[in-house]
Protein backbone atom coordinates (compact mmCIF):
# COMPACT_ATOMS: atom_id res chain seq x y z
CA UNK A 1 0.00 0.00 0.00
CA UNK A 2 0.69 3.50 -0.52
CA UNK A 3 2.72 5.08 2.31
CA UNK A 4 1.36 8.21 2.09
CA UNK A 5 -1.85 6.61 2.16
CA UNK A 6 -2.34 3.99 4.18
CA UNK A 7 -6.23 4.32 3.66
CA UNK A 8 -6.37 3.71 -0.43
CA UNK A 9 -7.68 7.08 -0.69
CA UNK A 10 -6.48 9.96 -3.13
CA UNK A 11 -7.56 13.61 -3.30
CA UNK A 12 -7.82 14.76 -7.32
CA UNK A 13 -9.86 17.99 -8.20
CA UNK A 14 -12.98 16.42 -8.29
CA UNK A 15 -12.82 15.56 -4.52
CA UNK A 16 -11.82 12.20 -2.45
CA UNK A 17 -12.22 8.74 -4.53
CA UNK A 18 -10.89 5.18 -4.05
CA UNK A 19 -7.81 4.65 -4.90
CA UNK A 20 -6.62 1.20 -6.84
CA UNK A 21 -5.73 -1.48 -4.72
CA UNK A 22 -1.77 -2.44 -5.01
CA UNK A 23 -1.06 -5.66 -6.94
CA UNK A 24 -0.75 -7.95 -3.58
CA UNK A 25 -3.83 -6.57 -2.39
CA UNK A 26 -6.33 -7.62 -5.05
CA UNK A 27 -8.74 -9.74 -4.22
CA UNK A 28 -8.57 -12.87 -6.46
CA UNK A 29 -11.04 -13.64 -8.87
CA UNK A 30 -12.29 -16.66 -9.27
CA UNK A 31 -15.48 -16.43 -11.51
CA UNK A 32 -14.53 -17.16 -14.62
CA UNK A 33 -12.89 -14.91 -17.44
CA UNK A 34 -15.47 -13.07 -19.70
CA UNK A 35 -14.93 -14.76 -23.40
CA UNK A 36 -14.02 -12.32 -26.04
CA UNK A 37 -17.05 -11.22 -28.18
CA UNK A 38 -17.44 -13.08 -31.43
CA UNK A 39 -15.98 -11.23 -34.52
CA UNK A 40 -19.17 -10.85 -36.77
CA UNK A 41 -21.03 -10.03 -33.85
CA UNK A 42 -18.22 -6.65 -33.52
CA UNK A 43 -19.02 -6.18 -37.42
CA UNK A 44 -22.79 -6.07 -36.77
CA UNK A 45 -22.29 -3.63 -34.21
CA UNK A 46 -19.79 -1.72 -36.30
CA UNK A 47 -22.17 -1.49 -39.21
CA UNK A 48 -25.06 -0.34 -36.99
CA UNK A 49 -22.68 2.29 -35.75
CA UNK A 50 -22.13 3.08 -39.26
CA UNK A 51 -25.63 3.59 -40.21
CA UNK A 52 -26.50 5.30 -37.63
CA UNK A 53 -23.36 7.61 -37.89
CA UNK A 54 -24.34 7.62 -41.93
CA UNK A 55 -27.66 8.68 -41.18
CA UNK A 56 -27.23 11.36 -38.61
CA UNK A 57 -25.02 12.92 -40.81
CA UNK A 58 -27.53 12.70 -43.45
CA UNK A 59 -30.20 14.49 -41.86
CA UNK A 60 -28.02 17.11 -40.76
CA UNK A 61 -27.05 17.70 -44.46
CA UNK A 62 -30.87 18.07 -45.16
CA UNK A 63 -31.07 20.59 -42.38
CA UNK A 64 -28.41 22.99 -44.44
CA UNK A 65 -30.21 25.88 -45.86
CA UNK A 66 -27.43 25.94 -48.76
CA UNK A 67 -29.56 29.26 -50.05
CA UNK A 68 -29.26 31.53 -46.75
CA UNK A 69 -25.24 30.45 -47.02
CA UNK A 70 -25.03 31.43 -50.89
CA UNK A 71 -26.71 34.47 -49.67
CA UNK A 72 -24.18 35.23 -46.66
CA UNK A 73 -21.53 34.95 -49.07
CA UNK A 74 -22.77 37.06 -52.01
CA UNK A 75 -23.79 39.91 -48.83
CA UNK A 76 -20.20 39.60 -47.50
CA UNK A 77 -19.13 43.19 -47.34
CA UNK A 78 -21.90 44.98 -48.65
CA UNK A 79 -22.43 48.46 -47.51
CA UNK A 80 -25.44 50.51 -49.36
CA UNK A 81 -24.61 54.23 -49.66
CA UNK A 82 -25.90 56.42 -46.49
CA UNK A 83 -29.04 57.88 -48.53
CA UNK A 84 -30.15 53.78 -49.61
CA UNK A 85 -29.41 53.07 -46.01
CA UNK A 86 -31.77 54.88 -44.66
CA UNK A 87 -34.11 53.36 -47.08
CA UNK A 88 -33.08 50.07 -46.11
CA UNK A 89 -33.67 50.59 -42.50
CA UNK A 90 -37.15 52.19 -43.13
CA UNK A 91 -38.79 48.91 -44.50
CA UNK A 92 -37.52 47.13 -41.40
CA UNK A 93 -36.54 43.88 -42.70
CA UNK A 94 -36.11 40.67 -40.76
CA UNK A 95 -32.75 38.81 -40.34
CA UNK A 96 -33.90 36.84 -43.15
CA UNK A 97 -34.89 39.93 -45.08
CA UNK A 98 -31.75 41.36 -44.52
CA UNK A 99 -29.58 38.53 -45.56
CA UNK A 100 -31.89 38.18 -49.28
CA UNK A 101 -31.73 42.12 -49.72
CA UNK A 102 -27.63 42.17 -49.42
CA UNK A 103 -27.18 39.25 -51.50
CA UNK A 104 -28.59 41.36 -54.02
CA UNK A 105 -26.59 44.28 -53.37
CA UNK A 106 -29.33 46.74 -54.34
CA UNK A 107 -27.76 49.95 -55.63
CA UNK A 108 -29.93 53.32 -55.92
CA UNK A 109 -28.85 55.18 -59.46
CA UNK A 110 -29.44 58.14 -61.52
CA UNK A 111 -31.07 58.05 -64.55
CA UNK A 112 -28.26 57.02 -66.92
CA UNK A 113 -26.88 54.35 -65.06
CA UNK A 114 -30.17 53.04 -64.09
CA UNK A 115 -31.31 52.56 -67.96
CA UNK A 116 -27.86 51.05 -68.49
CA UNK A 117 -28.40 48.68 -65.70
CA UNK A 118 -32.20 47.74 -66.15
CA UNK A 119 -31.40 48.18 -70.27
CA UNK A 120 -33.10 44.22 -70.80
CA UNK A 121 -35.87 45.00 -68.06
CA UNK A 122 -37.33 47.99 -69.39
CA UNK A 123 -39.94 47.47 -72.31
CA UNK A 124 -43.34 49.32 -72.44
CA UNK A 125 -44.00 51.88 -69.60
CA UNK A 126 -42.34 53.41 -66.71
CA UNK A 127 -39.81 51.87 -64.89
CA UNK A 128 -39.27 51.98 -61.64
CA UNK A 129 -36.84 49.38 -60.41
CA UNK A 130 -35.63 46.18 -61.46
CA UNK A 131 -34.51 42.93 -60.40
CA UNK A 132 -32.13 41.11 -63.03
CA UNK A 133 -31.79 37.62 -63.38
CA UNK A 134 -29.66 35.76 -63.71
CA UNK A 135 -27.25 38.06 -61.78
CA UNK A 136 -29.81 38.52 -59.07
CA UNK A 137 -29.02 42.23 -58.41
CA UNK A 138 -31.69 45.43 -57.90
CA UNK A 139 -31.25 48.47 -59.02
CA UNK A 140 -34.00 51.29 -57.68
CA UNK A 141 -34.26 54.79 -59.80
CA UNK A 142 -33.61 57.76 -57.91
CA UNK A 143 -36.53 59.67 -58.36
CA UNK A 144 -36.76 63.14 -56.11
CA UNK A 145 -39.55 64.46 -56.44
CA UNK A 146 -40.50 65.53 -52.96
CA UNK A 147 -43.89 65.18 -53.17
CA UNK A 148 -43.63 61.47 -53.87
CA UNK A 149 -42.55 60.21 -50.50
CA UNK A 150 -42.60 56.63 -49.70
CA UNK A 151 -42.00 55.69 -53.79
CA UNK A 152 -38.20 54.93 -53.46
CA UNK A 153 -39.30 52.34 -50.12
CA UNK A 154 -41.72 51.40 -51.79
CA UNK A 155 -40.10 50.13 -55.14
CA UNK A 156 -37.32 48.52 -53.03
CA UNK A 157 -40.14 46.26 -50.90
CA UNK A 158 -41.33 45.15 -54.77
CA UNK A 159 -37.92 44.20 -56.60
CA UNK A 160 -36.45 42.52 -53.00
CA UNK A 161 -39.91 40.35 -52.97
CA UNK A 162 -39.01 39.10 -56.61
CA UNK A 163 -35.83 37.73 -54.66
CA UNK A 164 -37.68 36.31 -52.08
CA UNK A 165 -39.90 34.47 -54.89
CA UNK A 166 -36.56 33.41 -56.82
CA UNK A 167 -35.31 31.97 -53.86
CA UNK A 168 -38.69 29.84 -53.60
CA UNK A 169 -39.26 26.03 -54.19
CA UNK A 170 -41.61 25.21 -56.79
CA UNK A 171 -44.20 23.51 -54.14
CA UNK A 172 -44.20 26.82 -52.21
CA UNK A 173 -44.63 29.03 -55.42
CA UNK A 174 -47.25 26.72 -56.18
CA UNK A 175 -49.17 26.79 -52.60
CA UNK A 176 -48.87 30.71 -52.38
CA UNK A 177 -50.10 31.00 -56.03
CA UNK A 178 -53.45 29.30 -54.89
CA UNK A 179 -53.60 32.21 -52.48
CA UNK A 180 -52.29 34.74 -54.78
CA UNK A 181 -54.98 34.09 -57.23
CA UNK A 182 -57.69 34.25 -55.15
CA UNK A 183 -56.58 37.73 -53.81
CA UNK A 184 -55.89 38.68 -57.83
CA UNK A 185 -60.08 37.61 -58.05
CA UNK A 186 -61.48 39.52 -54.93
CA UNK A 187 -59.26 42.94 -55.43
CA UNK A 188 -59.90 45.40 -57.54
CA UNK A 189 -57.02 47.57 -56.70
CA UNK A 190 -54.71 44.66 -57.60
CA UNK A 191 -56.19 43.47 -61.01
CA UNK A 192 -55.52 47.34 -61.70
CA UNK A 193 -52.14 47.21 -60.96
CA UNK A 194 -51.68 44.21 -62.84
CA UNK A 195 -52.77 45.54 -66.17
CA UNK A 196 -49.79 47.25 -67.08
CA UNK A 197 -47.98 43.86 -67.15
CA UNK A 198 -48.94 41.48 -70.37
CA UNK A 199 -49.25 38.52 -68.43
CA UNK A 200 -52.18 40.10 -66.03
CA UNK A 201 -52.07 36.45 -64.60
CA UNK A 202 -48.04 36.05 -63.53
CA UNK A 203 -47.60 34.93 -59.98
CA UNK A 204 -44.15 36.57 -59.72
CA UNK A 205 -45.15 40.37 -60.29
CA UNK A 206 -48.63 39.08 -58.59
CA UNK A 207 -46.22 37.83 -55.26
CA UNK A 208 -44.74 41.68 -55.60
CA UNK A 209 -47.55 43.37 -56.08
CA UNK A 210 -49.64 42.12 -53.52
CA UNK A 211 -46.68 42.60 -51.00
CA UNK A 212 -46.18 45.72 -52.08
CA UNK A 213 -49.94 46.91 -52.07
CA UNK A 214 -52.50 45.02 -49.86
CA UNK A 215 -52.59 45.48 -46.11
CA UNK A 216 -51.56 42.49 -43.98
CA UNK A 217 -55.37 42.44 -42.35
CA UNK A 218 -56.72 41.92 -45.87
CA UNK A 219 -54.49 38.74 -46.23
CA UNK A 220 -55.35 35.46 -45.50
CA UNK A 221 -53.06 33.60 -43.16
CA UNK A 222 -50.53 31.98 -45.40
CA UNK A 223 -49.69 35.48 -47.05
CA UNK A 224 -49.61 37.20 -43.55
CA UNK A 225 -47.22 34.58 -42.46
CA UNK A 226 -45.13 34.58 -45.76
CA UNK A 227 -44.70 38.05 -46.15
CA UNK A 228 -43.99 38.24 -42.18
CA UNK A 229 -41.03 36.16 -42.61
CA UNK A 230 -39.11 39.35 -44.29
CA UNK A 231 -41.06 42.32 -43.04
CA UNK A 232 -41.21 43.27 -39.57
CA UNK A 233 -43.97 45.85 -39.89
CA UNK A 234 -45.63 44.76 -43.37
CA UNK A 235 -48.56 46.97 -43.07
CA UNK A 236 -45.65 50.31 -43.10
CA UNK A 237 -44.40 48.78 -46.08
CA UNK A 238 -47.92 48.91 -47.82
CA UNK A 239 -48.55 52.35 -46.47
CA UNK A 240 -45.32 53.56 -47.89
CA UNK A 241 -47.30 52.25 -51.87
CA UNK A 242 -50.28 54.30 -50.71
CA UNK A 243 -48.20 57.57 -49.53
CA UNK A 244 -47.00 58.10 -53.51
CA UNK A 245 -49.23 56.17 -55.39
CA UNK A 246 -52.73 57.59 -54.19
CA UNK A 247 -51.77 60.93 -55.75
CA UNK A 248 -51.55 59.28 -58.85
CA UNK A 249 -54.67 57.36 -58.36
CA UNK A 250 -56.66 60.68 -56.96
CA UNK A 251 -55.57 62.60 -59.85
CA UNK A 252 -55.97 59.83 -63.17
CA UNK A 253 -59.44 59.27 -61.07
CA UNK A 254 -60.37 63.52 -61.16
CA UNK A 255 -58.95 63.90 -64.63
CA UNK A 256 -61.39 61.10 -66.18
CA UNK A 257 -64.56 62.12 -63.90
CA UNK A 258 -63.38 65.71 -65.81
CA UNK A 259 -63.39 64.39 -68.41
CA UNK A 260 -66.82 62.97 -67.95
CA UNK A 261 -68.38 66.17 -66.46
CA UNK A 262 -67.00 68.34 -69.34
CA UNK A 263 -68.39 65.50 -71.82
CA UNK A 264 -71.95 66.24 -70.46
CA UNK A 265 -71.63 70.05 -70.11
CA UNK A 266 -70.46 70.18 -73.67
CA UNK A 267 -73.57 67.81 -74.48
CA UNK A 268 -75.96 70.50 -72.20
CA UNK A 269 -74.17 73.56 -74.18
CA UNK A 270 -74.54 72.65 -77.64
CA UNK A 271 -78.55 71.72 -76.55
CA UNK A 272 -78.62 75.64 -74.91
CA UNK A 273 -77.00 76.91 -78.05
CA UNK A 274 -79.24 75.16 -81.14
CA UNK A 275 -82.22 76.42 -78.64
CA UNK A 276 -81.33 79.72 -78.53
CA UNK A 277 -79.86 80.03 -82.40
CA UNK A 278 -83.60 78.45 -83.11
CA UNK A 279 -85.32 81.21 -81.09
CA UNK A 280 -83.16 83.81 -82.31
CA UNK A 281 -83.63 83.63 -85.89
CA UNK A 282 -87.65 82.77 -84.88
CA UNK A 283 -87.26 86.00 -82.89
CA UNK A 284 -85.26 87.88 -85.79
CA UNK A 285 -87.84 86.52 -88.03
CA UNK A 286 -91.01 87.89 -86.21
CA UNK A 287 -89.52 90.78 -85.50
CA UNK A 288 -88.53 91.93 -89.58
CA UNK A 289 -92.68 90.93 -90.12
CA UNK A 290 -93.70 93.09 -87.22
CA UNK A 291 -91.26 96.33 -88.31
CA UNK A 292 -92.26 96.02 -92.17
CA UNK A 293 -96.08 95.52 -90.51
CA UNK A 294 -95.88 98.67 -89.02
CA UNK A 295 -94.30 100.16 -91.61
CA UNK A 296 -97.03 99.31 -94.14
CA UNK A 297 -100.63 101.43 -93.50
CA UNK A 298 -103.49 99.27 -92.47
CA UNK A 299 -101.28 96.51 -91.93
CA UNK A 300 -102.46 95.73 -88.24
CA UNK A 301 -105.93 95.62 -87.84
CA UNK A 302 -105.71 98.06 -85.00
CA UNK A 303 -103.75 99.70 -82.28
CA UNK A 304 -104.82 96.51 -79.83
CA UNK A 305 -103.03 94.20 -81.91
CA UNK A 306 -100.09 96.55 -82.82
CA UNK A 307 -99.55 96.57 -79.09
CA UNK A 308 -99.82 93.27 -78.54
CA UNK A 309 -97.41 92.14 -81.08
CA UNK A 310 -95.04 94.25 -79.86
CA UNK A 311 -95.15 93.56 -76.26
CA UNK A 312 -95.01 89.94 -77.50
CA UNK A 313 -91.34 90.93 -79.01
CA UNK A 314 -90.28 92.77 -75.99
CA UNK A 315 -91.29 89.71 -73.62
CA UNK A 316 -89.33 87.57 -76.49
CA UNK A 317 -86.22 89.82 -77.12
CA UNK A 318 -85.67 89.45 -72.64
CA UNK A 319 -86.19 85.78 -72.82
CA UNK A 320 -83.53 85.64 -75.61
CA UNK A 321 -81.16 87.81 -73.72
CA UNK A 322 -81.89 85.67 -70.41
CA UNK A 323 -81.16 82.37 -72.78
CA UNK A 324 -77.89 83.85 -74.11
CA UNK A 325 -77.05 84.75 -70.01
CA UNK A 326 -77.63 81.07 -69.40
CA UNK A 327 -75.22 79.49 -72.24
CA UNK A 328 -72.80 81.99 -71.25
CA UNK A 329 -72.47 81.02 -67.34
CA UNK A 330 -72.52 77.67 -68.94
CA UNK A 331 -69.83 78.51 -71.05
CA UNK A 332 -67.94 79.90 -67.86
CA UNK A 333 -68.17 76.83 -65.93
CA UNK A 334 -67.54 74.67 -69.03
CA UNK A 335 -63.72 76.24 -69.59
CA UNK A 336 -63.46 76.36 -65.04
CA UNK A 337 -63.73 72.35 -65.21
CA UNK A 338 -61.36 72.53 -68.60
CA UNK A 339 -58.63 74.77 -66.60
CA UNK A 340 -58.61 72.24 -63.81
CA UNK A 341 -58.82 69.48 -66.19
CA UNK A 342 -55.50 71.02 -68.09
CA UNK A 343 -53.59 71.69 -64.86
CA UNK A 344 -54.49 68.07 -63.58
CA UNK A 345 -53.23 66.87 -66.46
CA UNK A 346 -50.07 69.05 -66.79
CA UNK A 347 -49.04 68.04 -63.18
CA UNK A 348 -49.89 64.68 -64.03
CA UNK A 349 -47.68 64.74 -66.95
CA UNK A 350 -44.39 66.29 -64.35
CA UNK A 351 -45.27 63.73 -61.88
CA UNK A 352 -45.05 61.08 -64.65
CA UNK A 353 -41.99 62.77 -65.98
CA UNK A 354 -40.16 62.74 -62.47
CA UNK A 355 -40.37 59.09 -62.12
CA UNK A 356 -39.87 58.16 -65.82
CA UNK A 357 -35.70 57.62 -66.76
CA UNK A 358 -36.86 57.87 -70.53
CA UNK A 359 -39.29 60.88 -69.59
CA UNK A 360 -38.99 62.00 -73.24
CA UNK A 361 -40.66 59.14 -74.41
CA UNK A 362 -43.98 60.31 -72.06
CA UNK A 363 -45.04 56.86 -71.54
CA UNK A 364 -48.27 56.27 -69.19
CA UNK A 365 -48.08 53.06 -67.29
CA UNK A 366 -46.14 52.28 -64.33
CA UNK A 367 -44.53 49.27 -64.10
CA UNK A 368 -41.87 47.52 -61.71
CA UNK A 369 -39.92 44.52 -63.02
Amino acid sequence: MDQDNPNGFVESERGIILNEPLPDDKPTNTAHPQKPAKKHESKIVAGILFIILAAAVAFTMTQIDYTAITDSIAGNGYEATDELADIIEQLELTDDGMRILKATRPELQDRDAFNKSCANMIENGITLGCYTTPQGRIYVYDITNKSLEGVRQSILAHEFLHAVWGRMSESERTELGIELNKIYDSNQAVRDDMEAYENKRDINEMHSIVGQTVQPDKLPEKLRTHYAKYFKDHAKVVKYYAMYSTQFKQMRQRIAELKTIIDEKRKTYKALLDDYEAFRVKFESDLNEFNACANTAGCFASVEEFAAKREDLVSRKEQMSTKHKEIQAHLKDINSDIGEYNKLVVRNSDLQDSINSRAEEKQQEIVEK
